[in-house]
């Protein structure tokens, strides 16, 4: 059965109109060979040239026939060259042209961009540079922030903090509660909250000693009374919209003002991206809503079948078991003949194993493979990449992504 992208509805197979809101029912025809969207009535594929049926029946999305798009243009190809062997035991992303790395003593360190340890390994534990610092456990177990030299970026340690966000504040804990600190280390929102989440868009959820929560601004004066009843707390703001639970576990979002402008009607719900937020309706399936809560792309994966919108894509698992990537108006942007994919994309880039040669491929947003790799690495962070298990050492390292002549 179809249903409505408007109100949700199902319909026949053959429907053109919504019986229940009225609504025209788009028919997407796509071509079998390479998945590009085409008219109803074409004969040929505009993208490919395959000769079509043009039948006028809506034809289903590509599920494993069909091949990556052809670009209109030649893409640019890149190579990789290896700055770090496999050598440490575990190690982050690049942030900030800094990469923490830890070695055979388990302690943490960082590397900087040519492969040198710039900060000696000497930390239990480590995050990675935000706005110049990273925050470190010392020995004392107790936590602050380093500065790119490796040294305390300013006085203070904390029972708890956290990782400097883009509004410039991070949280901090002591025996009198969570409060925020500046990037210089000056105390702007005193310990006082039992519970903080971070700032994004200039606001922070916060809970009161009656556990219930409301969101600060940036200077610690309360916008959002403190009357949402949640045990994990809402959301951070996205779009201008944070979300929030009912006492039944249903989610809906509310907008700076603390005025539910979606309902909670969803069994479960996340953040908005690009302006979409993924929804799972009560029968398990999974679209994205508009930040009006319009259904804009229908409900029609699992749960764990299409990912987030990162950089106006979005990850779906298509009938064939292989993945594709759809567009923020619901369209079939790649083909479902990826094998397997851990994550979207990031900095231009998704990486995809090959099942038949077993290799890794970078594929950039048109589809088109622009890499090939003998290593195993997830994504592309600041042109590099990390990679493991090289030489079957179980070890990581890392690779440097540069683009070809």
């Amino acid at each position: 059965m179809k249903k409505c992208s408007q109100c949700g509805a199902e319909l026949p197979e053959n429907a053109r109109f919504c019986g229940t809101c009225g609504a025209q029912i788009t028919i997407n025809n796509y071509c079998p060979e390479c998945g590009e969207q085409v008219a109803v009535n074409a004969k040929f594929c505009c993208n490919c040239g395959t000769k079509l049926g043009g039948s006028g029946q809506e034809s289903p999305k590509p599920g494993g026939s069909g091949r990556l798009a052809k670009a209109e243009e030649i893409p640019q190809k890149y190579s990789a060259k290896v700055i770090v062997p496999c050598y440490w035991e575990y190690a982050h992303d690049f942030s900030e042209g800094l990469a923490a790395v830890k070695d055979k003593n388990d302690k943490w360190g960082f590397i900087d961009t040519s492969g040198e340890l710039v900060i000696p390994c000497r930390w239990e534990s480590v995050e990675d540079f935000h706005q110049g610092v990273a925050r470190v456990m010392f020995d004392d177990r107790q936590y602050g922030y380093i500065d790119r030299r490796g040294i305390a970026a300013f006085p203070g340690k904390w029972d708890w903090c956290g990782i400097f966000c883009p509004d410039g504040l991070a949280f901090v804990h002591n025996q009198s509660g969570y409060g925020f600190i500046d990037k210089y280390g000056n105390l702007v929102i005193t310990p006082q909250w039992e519970g903080v989440g971070t700032f994004s868009e200039g606001l922070a959820a916060v809970k009161d000693k009656n556990g219930k929560w409301g969101y600060i601004d940036t200077k610690g004066r309360q916008v959002i009374p403190c009357e949402i009843d949640m045990d994990r707390g809402p959301g951070c703001f996205h779009c201008s919209r944070a979300r929030i639970d009912n006492r039944y576990g249903q989610k809906g979002f509310i907008d700076k003002t603390g005025n539910v402008v979606i309902p909670c009607g969803w069994d479960d719900a996340e953040d908005f991206h690009d302006g979409l937020a993924k929804v799972q309706n009560d029968d398990g399936l999974c679209g994205f809503i508009n930040t009006s809560g319009q259904l804009v792309i229908p409900c029609q994966w699992e749960w764990d079948d299409v990912s987030d919108f990162s950089e106006g894509l979005a990850l779906v698992k298509g009938d064939n078991e292989n993945y594709g990537f759809i567009d923020t108006d619901g369209r079939l942007a790649i083909p479902y003949v990826l094998y397997d994919i851990e994550e979207g994309f990031h900095d231009g880039f998704a990486v995809v194993a090959d099942e038949e040669e077993d290799v890794t491929w970078v594929i950039d947003k048109k589809g088109n493979k622009v890499m090939k790799g003998k290593w195993y690495f997830d994504r592309i962070s600041e042109g590099f990449a990390q990679i493991y298990g090289y030489g079957d050492n179980g070890k990581y390292g890392f690779i440097k992504i540069i683009p070809e002549n």
